[in-house]
Formats: C-alpha cells, structure tokens, sequence
C-alpha cells in the first residue's frame, strides 16, 4: 500500500470504526476482560455494606387512632344557625374540610410543644446542651411523624417513629393528650369569639334600631303619616294618606256612578227615589243632605196620601190629580237636590283626596324606614336567639375527639432492612463500576470487535485464539503454516506484537508456530523498528485501542510492509 493510500485509509478510521451499531456481546467481552477488577469492587461494597447495615441504628413505630368530629363546622353550623343572615358571622372561623384539619394537626402551632420536648430528652441523653440546636420542627415531622386520614372515612391514622425506642409511647401518649386538647379548645374559642361578636352585633342593632325610630316618628309627626293594619292592607299594613286617597277614589266612582243614573232616570218616582236611596250616607250629615232627606220623607208622605186618595175617589178627581201633580214636582225638585247634594259629596272627596297627597320623596323615605325597622328587628330577634343558644351550648360538657385505639409500639423494627441495604449498596457499586467500565472503554476507543480491526487493518483475521485449547491451537497453526498464502508469500516472516499482550503468551505461541512450520521459515518476534520481511500482527483485544492502532499502521505504511493477517489473542 501507497503512503497515499495510506492517508485515505487513515482519515477513515474514525468513521469505520463508528459505524457499527452497539453489540450486547461487545459489552459482554469489555466487561468480561475487567471482570476482575468489577469483582473485586463489588466484593468491597458487599463487605461495608454490611458493616454499614450491622451498624445502622434500628426505628421503632408505634401508633393509634382517632376518630375526627364528622361536620368540621363551625359552631353556628352546629347549632342550626347558619341561615341567620350569615354575613353578620364573615369575620368568624369558617367551616374546615377534613384535609384542612389535618394540616393544621401536623403544624407547629399545634405540636411545638412536642417538638420541643423531644429535642430537650434527646440533648440530655447526648449529654450535650446545645447539640440539636440545628435540628428543625419541619426535618422532626418530614422524618417522624406520619398523620393522615384513612380513605374515605374520618378516621385519623397517627404513628411516630424514633430511633429511641424510649421515647415512641410517651410521645404518643403526648400526642394524643394535645389532640384531644386541641378538639375542645377549638370549640371552646369558637363559642368565645361567637359569644362576643354576637353580643356586639346586638348592641350595633340596638343602636341602629334607636336611630332608625326616631327618623321614622319624626317624618309621622311632621307628615300626619301612619300606618293602618286591616284587612284589607296585608301584614305590612298601609299608611294613612294612602287609605284615605283609596277610599275617596272608590267614593268619588261611586258618586260619578249615581250622577250617571240620575242623569238616565226618568220621572218616574219610585225609579227616582230607589236611586236616591242607595246613596251612601255621610258621616257628619250637611245642608244638602238634610234638605234632601226633608224632599223624600214629603215625597213619601205625598204617596201616602196618593193611595188613600184613590182608595176613596176616582183617578180623575182634582183632589187625586193635584195630589199626582204634587208628587211629580216633589219628584223633579229631590232630583234636582240629588244632584246638588252628590256634587257637593264628590267636592269633599276630592278634598280629602287632595288633603291626603305626600311629596313622593317622603312617602319613599318612610317606606325604606319602615323596611329597614322590620329587617333591623328581625336580626336582632334571630341574634338575640342566636346569642342565648350559644350561652346553652358553652354550658355543654366538652367531648374531645373519641380515640378509637390507644398508643401502641410495634413490637420490632420498622427500620433498617438490613437486606434490602446490603442487595442494594453491592448492586448501586456493581452497576456503577459496569458503567465507568464502558465508558473507559468507549472514551479510549479500547478495539474489542475483530470484524471491525480486519477492517481497519485491511487484512483477514488468520487466527483468532481468544477461545482456543491447546489441541485446537496446534491444529490452527499447522493449517495456517502449510497454507499456499503462507508458504507462497514468506520467506521470511515477522510477528509484531500491538498492546499489551502477556509475554507468556507471546512465547508460548512463537513455540507452537516453530514446533510445526518448515526450517526454511524464519520466524521472528520484532518490535514494529526491527522487524523484516511480511508482517504478522498479534492483537489482544480490548489491550488496544484506536488511536495506537493508527500509529502503528501509520508506521507499517510509511516502511512500505505488507500486512499478511493479524492473530487474535
């Protein structure tokens, strides 16, 4: 080969030597060749990781359970009184859903005291003062405490772990006297804080009502407005002004109705006199009233006196006719008078329509008081209800929450598992010195693949003697020896060795090839300066890596030696 070609070669190493995928039994053989070395790392870890297991602290677990209020409300959803125009109670604890609660038992402001105990017992025991000043609340309850509820239930699941075996019962036995603490003292602030708020709304309601009564009685004094309760004004009654303007609009329909009839009657005096006599009848009877109460008791005296007349003469008698000429002018004048008196009649209904009229303004302002008066009484009705309920429930005996099983200490380790430390120190040592074993070998581009160094080489594997037994061997090289490539193109013949082969080995294959090849082949082992003749190269795979081989085929180039084959080894 050319040095010309040799550089072309040469610049396509690198990308021959990617091309092949990755090879599970590649990995295998580079893992393989450092197989004592991964061995004896493993064995160190399996060794402290059974120290470091032995050696390891054992934690105890004890537990128990209690059982949450059902409603976490507050205490007006208890009582039933939470209709109670409930932005009046904004400013109160709310209601808390279970998992609020939870939270709440597992933050300092509930188990510092706790915390705080465990750190003092656990600084004498270390008999140093200030030797967990640094220990936190958040790493104690991360690492020991586990609280929270069991699915789909109210049930309170609570256990402590402690390295202090000592120390697990008391805790819980604190645990739970804080719980049950905690239960009762938050129903005791609420019916505090209920108690006072409510009591003060009373008296902002007292106060409001006193101002909105002496709005409303001054605007009744100034106005003459008040307010009527019949019948027929409904429960929230109706004002004066309007029942006076109601009544005088029905009577002046009435009258208007009256008139109308009037208006259409005829002569006839019964007609005239029923009509008459439907009229309604004032209070205070007036001059017009009188008059026309005088024309009909004549005009009835006057038919009296008619029927007597034709009881004894005759219809066409001038007695008979005058008594009927008489009563016809009786009834035209009380027609007459009807009219005067129901005008009269219609102008004083007016009168006291007009009388009863209130600027609009005014009459609204009274209506919003008297709203406002019904709304501000009936709060202060349902808070005073609401007051004296919450005195009955303080006066209730408190029940903590029910603890349903008692603080119990499990009766073996929960921690370390000294198997599961050791399987998984030996294996994280194991796997970890696999993988800086492959990357060694894929960072150095160490050559485990001899289809890939043919190609790089430019020539065939003659022996590959990576698994061969001695019997095998020697028939491999006799083939090999006598073979026409071999006996035709060597006369003289030199091995080179490339990377670091054992030289046992070396010697040992140099004496199978001479114990078999003919005497006139010289068989010579060189270092790549010395050595004659066609070359031989003797590979131990993975001893090489690329960069080395470049070299070393850059030399044989430029010496212009051929390359008969390579031998694995």
């Amino acid at each position: 080969m050319s040095y010309v070609d040799f550089l072309k070669k040469y610049n396509q190493l690198d990308s021959k030597s990617n091309e092949d995928t990755l090879d599970l039994f590649l990995l295998i053989k580079i893992l393989n060749k450092d197989k004592n070395r991964i061995i004896t790392i493993s064995l160190v870890a399996l060794i402290f990781s059974i120290i470091y297991a032995l050696n390891k602290k054992p934690v105890w677990e004890g537990q128990f359970q209690i059982v949450l209020a059902q409603e976490q409300n507050n205490v007006f959803s208890n009582l039933g009184l939470n209709g109670i125009n409930s932005s009046l109670f904004s400013s109160l604890p709310q209601s808390k859903n279970k998992l609020t609660e939870v939270e709440i038992l597992k933050s300092p402001s509930v188990l510092m005291p706790i915390f705080e105990e465990i750190k003092k017992e656990k600084s004498k025991k270390l008999k140093k003062e200030n030797a967990l000043e640094n220990w936190k609340y958040s790493s104690w309850a991360k690492d020991s405490l586990e609280i929270n509820l069991k699915n789909r239930t109210s049930i309170l699941n609570i256990s402590y772990k402690d390295k202090d075996k000592e120390l697990v019962l008391p805790t819980l036995n604190k645990l739970t006297k804080t719980y049950e603490k905690y239960s009762t003292r938050t129903r005791r602030n609420e019916l505090k804080e209920g108690l006072t708020h409510t009591a003060n709304q009373i008296q902002i309601y007292k106060n409001k009502l006193s101002n909105l009564f002496q709005e409303f009685e001054k605007i009744s004094l100034e106005q003459n407005i008040f307010l009527i309760f019949d019948s027929e004004s409904g429960p929230n009654g109706i004002t004066n002004t309007e029942k006076t303007r109601i009544n005088a609009t029905k009577n002046i329909s009435e009258i208007d109705f009256h008139l109308e009839q009037l208006k259409n009657s005829s002569e006839d005096s019964d007609e005239v006199l029923n009509i008459v006599l439907s009229f309604p009848v004032p209070i205070q009877q007036t001059k017009s009233f009188i008059i026309l109460q005088t024309k009909i008791d004549s005009i009835m005296e006057l038919q009296k006196r008619e029927d007597k007349a034709k009881q004894i003469y005759k219809e066409e008698d001038i007695l008979t006719r005058n008594i009927i000429k008489t009563k016809k002018e009786a009834v035209q004048s009380l027609k007459k008078q009807a009219q005067v008196y129901l005008t009269d009649l219609k102008l004083y209904q007016n009168s006291k329509k007009d009388s009863a009229i209130r600027p609009s303004k005014i009459l609204t302002k009274y209506k919003e008081l008297k709203y406002e008066i019904d709304i501000a009484q009936a709060t202060l009705l349902n808070l005073e209800k609401t007051f004296n309920a919450l005195k009955l429930e303080k006066a209730k005996s408190e029940k903590p929450w029910e603890l349903i099983t008692s603080p119990t200490l499990i009766d073996s380790p929960i921690a370390p598992n000294k198997k599961l430390i050791v399987f998984t120190g030996t294996f994280s040592i194991f796997l970890l010195s696999c993988i800086f074993t492959l990357l060694k070998a894929f960072i150095k581009k160490e050559l485990y693949d001899k289809e890939i160094i043919s190609r790089i080489i430019g020539s065939p594997l003659l022996l590959d003697l990576t698994k061969k037994e001695d019997l095998e061997l020697d028939e491999n090289i006799s083939l090999l020896i006598k073979s026409g490539l071999f006996i035709s193109n060597v006369e003289e013949l030199s091995f080179v060795e490339l990377g670091n082969i054992n030289k046992d080995n070396l010697i040992m294959l140099l004496e199978k090839f001479e114990a078999v090849a003919n005497k006139n082949n010289s068989i010579t082992l060189n270092n790549l300066e010395e050595s004659k003749g066609k070359l031989i190269l003797i590979v131990s795979l993975g001893d090489i890596t690329l960069e080395k081989l470049k070299i070393a085929l850059k030399k044989i180039y430029l010496k212009d030696k051929e390359i008969l084959g390579w031998i694995s080894i």
